[in-house]
């Protein structure tokens, strides 16, 4: 009987890593391989779970041949901030943190000891030494120290078009060229014995991002891979995996309710599903579910009082994408959809035509495809009958 912790951490990996066995192979063959990766999908998908499931993966049964090394570059505005990070992270590793000390030089000269420094003072003593002019320089070096170790290494590189974004707001296009430039030697060669396998992995599409700027060819010599949702199948025998770790009697009929209405299937969706479902159990003590508790968990908690945790995030970064030229009429648009029919090419035209100021309508239909609100199906889009859409049908009620 299989069970399955109940998390809802937004990255899992081990015994706590659930399903995804395809997607752990391919990717990690294309990791093998040296091929540069762009993971992308969904929010929530489970995006930075692979990576991780496959680095922990790499080091267990090949630790001897292979480091891993993740980096979350979220909060990065500019190119000194990410190669500081990364320093950060290789500061650490156990396997860097000797050789890295030709790279510090520099820094060990204007700081003295900075092995006593602690990590929160390192971090601050980086920053303060990179900057504009010096950042490319320092951060190929630092990549060459890597490169030079006698193990092959995965770097992971999560949220990398956020930084996109923020660097395009602060430095516009030639800031993101330069970075992009900067990472061209490790997404343009692959070989099988490449000393850096790297994966670029977000939720923010970097390809439409990046088709706005028109700077899509920096990136087109990299493996693309689309974490998809979980096909019904999968999702209940996460649903039961979580029930049977917890020892609880819940009936087919009430996975197949929660199913229906969360319409695709995000596993940590499913996990915060869950997770309120055995909540309302344990307050009202009970040992086993009703399709009525099912009902109530959803309509009364998770679209009511909970759907803003769970949701909101897509609304929040579909807002970063796009900017304030783009975002209103984003909103505009799925207010339109959200309760409606198909969206044909002659609507689409259309409500181009009553627009105040000029837009690129398929650029923004690719980015709200790409982001889970819409699917295309046979030249027109619908929005997707999900837990996304019930919970956007809400938040138009109090525009």
């Amino acid at each position: 009987m299989d069970t399955l912790i109940p998390t809802e951490s937004n990255t899992v990996t081990g015994d706590a890593f659930f399903n995804r066995d395809t997607e752990r192979r391919l990717v990690r063959e294309k990791v093998e391989n040296g091929e540069p990766l762009l993971l992308t999908g969904q929010r929530r998908m489970g995006k930075s779970s692979l990576a991780r499931e496959i680095g922990r993966a790499l080091i267990e049964e090949k630790g001897d041949t292979w480091s891993y090394v993740f980096v979350d570059i979220q909060s990065c505005v500019s190119g000194a901030e990410l190669v500081a990070r990364l320093a950060e992270e290789i500061h650490k590793h156990p396997d860097f943190s000797s050789k890295i000390k030709s790279w510090l030089k520099p820094i060990l000269k204007l700081f003295n000891n900075i092995e006593e420094l602690s990590a929160g003072e390192f971090s601050i003593k980086i920053r303060e030494y990179l900057n504009e002019s010096n950042w490319q320089l320092k951060g190929r070096e630092l990549l060459q120290e890597i490169e030079s170790s006698d193990k092959r290494t995965l770097l992971v590189l999560d949220e990398f078009p956020d930084v996109i974004n923020k660097i395009y707001k602060n430095e516009q296009v030639e800031g993101v060229a330069t970075l992009l430039d900067w990472l061209r030697p490790e997404i343009q060669a692959t070989v099988p014995n490449k000393k850096i396998s790297i994966i670029l992995s977000g939720s923010i599409g970097l390809e439409p991002v990046l088709q706005r700027m028109k700077l899509t060819v920096k990136i087109n010599q990299m493996a693309v891979y689309r974490l998809k949702p979980w096909k019904r199948e999968i999702a209940r025998n996460c649903f039961k995996a979580l029930a049977n770790y917890k020892k609880i009697e819940v009936d087919d009929a009430i996975f197949e309710y929660f199913l229906d209405q969360l319409g695709i299937y995000i596993p940590q969706h499913i996990q915060q599903c869950w997770a309120r479902l055995d909540a309302y159990l344990q307050e009202e003590e009970k040992q086993s579910a009703s399709l009525a508790d099912a009902e109530h968990v959803f309509h009364k908690i998770i679209l009511r009082s909970d759907s803003d945790r769970m949701i909101s995030h897509y609304e929040n970064r579909l807002q970063e994408t796009l900017g304030e030229h783009d975002y209103p009429v984003a909103v505009q648009l799925l207010d339109s959809m959200c309760d409606g029919g198909p969206f044909t090419a002659d609507q689409a035209r259309l409500f181009k035509e009553e627009l105040t100021i000029d837009i690129d309508i398929h650029y923004l239909l690719g980015v709200l495809s790409h982001d889970g609100y819409l699917e295309e199906q046979d030249s027109q889009w619908i929005f997707n009958d999900s837990l996304l859409r019930k919970w956007w049908q809400g938040r138009k009620k109090f525009r």
